[in-house]
């Protein structure tokens, strides 16, 4: 795997260290796309939810956790306000203000 391969496991066990991480196991949303799949997890780190978002391939023996794939991040979209323009992409809508 390498250093790279493991810098995931590595940020988690720093932030174990250091703060207060709850890695809840629930699963809010997957979408596939032939032999990728994306999954948003809900992790807790000092009392705040957040949404992390993990990728994954299928090979033949199954699925398989890989590195981000920003090409699968989904549709591109657009606030336009009166004095800037927002480009975003789907993934991102969860953030959006109304």
């Amino acid at each position: 795997m390498g250093q790279n391969g493991n810098r995931p496991f590595n940020d988690y066990q720093t932030l174990k260290t250091k703060t207060d991480i709850q890695i809840t196991g629930n699963v809010l949303d997957t979408q596939i796309d032939g032999a990728r799949g994306r999954a948003v997890l809900q992790e807790i780190v000092a009392n705040i939810p957040y949404r992390t978002v993990w990728y994954y391939w299928h090979y033949n023996d199954g699925w398989r956790h890989v590195p981000s794939d920003y090409t699968f991040w989904g549709d591109s979209a657009t606030i336009t306000g009166k004095n800037s323009v927002v480009n975003y992409q789907q993934m991102d809508s969860a953030l959006r203000r109304h």
